[in-house]
């Protein structure tokens, strides 16, 4: 079990993150966890690694080259992605560029004040998870989107996730399966806490 991206797909279904229409991609998938609990009739994963997922088309790529026509898609999700990506600007285009006219893209990136508990591990942390950048100031994040095309934020804080981050990645490599039942209370009490910029953003972009 990947613990961060269980852990955003269990997000996504709190903020309501779903697919709108008949084809779905997800850049940057992980293990696909999240594509494949989305009602979609075609959902399509590109992602540089190969993974195979019941009923979810895997194609290996670059999210800044997608191999797709443009307006192929309905939703595009990119979770946790641009802050892997030197030319971030490049992905969102794709990102844009592949998503049908009246379609949705949802992003989310670690803010830049993101820090987990003891907080002199949150730097060997970015570099352990491949980051090239530490996350995102919110106006460098909203500059990235075209004028013109409506942004909604999300701050999602996590106050809990990032406290208890090293135990579950201990309890994520011993038991996985329950690390797997702990993680949904943890999304609960986080879905309760107040807004701040220390755990992710999320970017809904029509």
């Amino acid at each position: 079990m990947r613990l961060g991206s269980h852990y955003r797909a269990l997000i996504a279904r709190r903020l309501g993150i779903a697919a709108t229409g008949a084809a779905v991609l997800d850049v940057g998938a992980g293990d696909g966890n999240l594509l494949a609990q989305l009602s979609a009739t075609l959902r399509v994963a590109l992602d540089p690694s190969w993974f195979q997922h019941p009923g979810v088309r895997v194609v290996q790529g670059d999210g800044r080259f997608a191999p797709f026509p443009d307006a192929s898609f309905d939703t595009v999700l990119a979770l946790d992605v641009l802050e892997h990506v030197e030319d971030d600007a490049a992905l969102v285009r794709e990102l844009l560029r592949v998503t049908k006219p009246g379609g949705t893209v949802w992003i989310s990136v670690p803010t830049r004040d993101h820090m987990v508990c003891p907080a002199m591990l949150t730097p060997w942390l970015h570099r352990r998870w491949g980051h090239v950048r530490p996350g995102y100031r919110l106006p460098d994040l909203l500059a990235l989107v075209p004028d013109g095309i409506q942004v909604n934020t999300v701050e999602w804080n996590e106050p809990w996730f990032r406290a208890l981050y090293v135990p579950l990645r201990a309890l994520t490599a011993l038991i996985p399966p329950l690390a797997g039942a702990v993680l949904p209370g943890i999304a609960r009490w986080d879905g309760h806490a107040v807004a701040g910029n220390q755990g992710h953003y999320f970017l809904r972009v029509a």
